[in-house]
C-alpha cells in the first residue's frame, strides 16, 4: 500500500499524521446557534461530562486511506485522544479542550508547529459531541431526513450519520458513525463505551 511507504519516511508520515487529526477534527466554526432536535432517538443525560470511547477508524483522504485504534478520553472540557496506527507505525496523543488543541504527543521537537496550525484551524473539540451522536448545541446543525430510528446531521461542513447504534443500561450509545465532507470521509466504529 502506498501509505505504508509513505509512513516509512519520517518526512511524510508526520504530514499524514497532521491530516489525520485535521479530518478528526473538522472545518470551520460559525456564530449561528441552529440546533438539530436529536434527543428522540439519543435519550443522553444533559451534564454527560467524563466519558471514554474505545474503538476503531478508517479514513480516505482523497483517495489515500488509513486506519487506527483510538481512545478518547472526556474529562469535563477537557479531552484526550490517542491514535494508535494499525501497522505499529506511529502513535500520537492528542491532549486539548472546548477551545481546540493545546499539546500533540509523539511528534518530534522540530514539529512543534503542528500544534499552533492545530490551534489555529481546526475545531477538534467537535469530537465530545460527534462521537455521541449530537451536534454541538452551541454551532449551526441541521437534521438530515432518514429512518425514524437513524441521526444524521450537517455541521461545519461535514455530514455525521450515526449508522448503527448500542445500548448500555438505559443510554442509547452510537456503535458506527460514518463522518464525511466533500474530501474525506471517516468510519467510526466505538466498541466500548466507559462512564
Amino acid at each position: 500500500m502506498y501509505l505504508n511507504k509513505l509512513l516509512k519516511h519520517k518526512k511524510y508520515s508526520n504530514a499524514y499524521i497532521l491530516i489525520v487529526i485535521c479530518f478528526i477534527c473538522g472545518c470551520v466554526s460559525t456564530s449561528q446557534n441552529l440546533q438539530v432536535d436529536d434527543k428522540k432517538n439519543y435519550p443522553l443525560p444533559p451534564k454527560l461530562e467524563n466519558w471514554q470511547a474505545d474503538g476503531r477508524i478508517s479514513l480516505s483522504v482523497k483517495n489515500e486511506s488509513s486506519h487506527a485504534n483510538f481512545r478518547w478520553n472526556q474529562k469535563n472540557n477537557e479531552f484526550r485522544l490517542r491514535l494508535s496506527f494499525v501497522g505499529g507505525f506511529k502513535s500520537i496523543i492528542v491532549l486539548g479542550d472546548d477551545f481546540g488543541v493545546e499539546e500533540i504527543e509523539g511528534i518530534q521537537s522540530d514539529e512543534k508547529n503542528l500544534i499552533d496550525t492545530l490551534n489555529n484551524s481546526l475545531p477538534i473539540e467537535q469530537l465530545k459531541y460527534w462521537l455521541l451522536g449530537k451536534s454541538n448545541p452551541n454551532l449551526d446543525s441541521r437534521m438530515i431526513g432518514l429512518a425514524e430510528d437513524e441521526v444524521a446531521f450537517n455541521q461545519l461542513d461535514w455530514t455525521i450519520r450515526v449508522m448503527k447504534v448500542q445500548k448500555l443500561n438505559s443510554l442509547v450509545l452510537p456503535k458506527r458513525i460514518l463522518i464525511e465532507n466533500i474530501d474525506s470521509n471517516a468510519l467510526i466504529i466505538i466498541d466500548k463505551w466507559a462512564f
